[in-house]
């Protein structure tokens, strides 16, 4: 019986570290571009695919599981340009860095004219 729980509990260990290897990670930051504060809530998305993640209050942000490849990695968030970072290699073991700076962009907004008949 101990050999069996034994081998069993191996069987585990050796799954487990065989699907640790077969996927990577990216992880980073996004900052603000000209006053280098972190930008919370930023959404980062690998293009392509439906991973992705939310910066934390640093600034930060971790996306795990990713199949190894080459990737685009964007960074978006109200009020600042969209970033797309491309040839990002994803490799099981080794997390790949990608930071951002995004800078400030002005967004328009069409007047609304409300009319009323009761004059």
């Amino acid at each position: 019986m101990k050999y069996f729980i034994l081998t069993i509990l191996t069987l585990f260990t050796f799954e487990s570290a065989k699907s640790q290897e077969v996927t990577g990670s990216v992880y980073g930051k996004v900052i603000d571009e000209f006053t280098n504060e972190p930008l919370i809530g930023a959404n980062i998305i690998i293009i392509g695919s439906d991973l992705g993640a939310a910066t934390n209050a640093e600034g930060e942000f971790s996306i795990n599981n990713i199949p190894p490849n080459v990737y685009q990695v964007r960074a978006s968030v109200i009020g600042y340009n969209i970033v797309t970072k491309t040839d990002i290699s994803v490799m099981p073991g080794r997390p790949a860095i990608v930071n951002f700076e995004l800078t400030v962009t002005t967004i328009e907004l069409e007047g609304v004219i409300v009319q009323s008949d009761y004059f």
